[in-house]
């Protein structure tokens, strides 16, 4: 077998052009995923923020507990 031959065979092979297909697909939806991601992140953190410095506006201080201050749960049994 020449190699002329075995170029001509090696083009008409279509074993793992399915995987590559695959692969740029795969490619495409995180190029398209990233950004989306990004800016959901972006929108997310600017949303706290707004939280934060509303509730620091109005000067609460929040329930207190912390990791060396646990708070007890609320008594939702009914009873006083």
């Amino acid at each position: 077998m020449d190699i002329f031959s075995k170029i001509i065979k090696l083009l008409k092979c279509k074993d793992g052009a399915t995987g590559i297909e695959y692969g740029l697909i795969a490619a495409a939806i995180a190029l398209a995923i990233i950004p989306a991601v990004q800016r959901i992140g972006t929108s997310t953190s600017t949303t706290m923020e707004n939280v934060s410095v509303a509730l620091a506006a109005t000067g609460e201080q929040g329930s207190g507990c912390s990791n060396d201050n646990p708070c007890a749960p609320p008594d939702i049994s009914g009873s006083d």
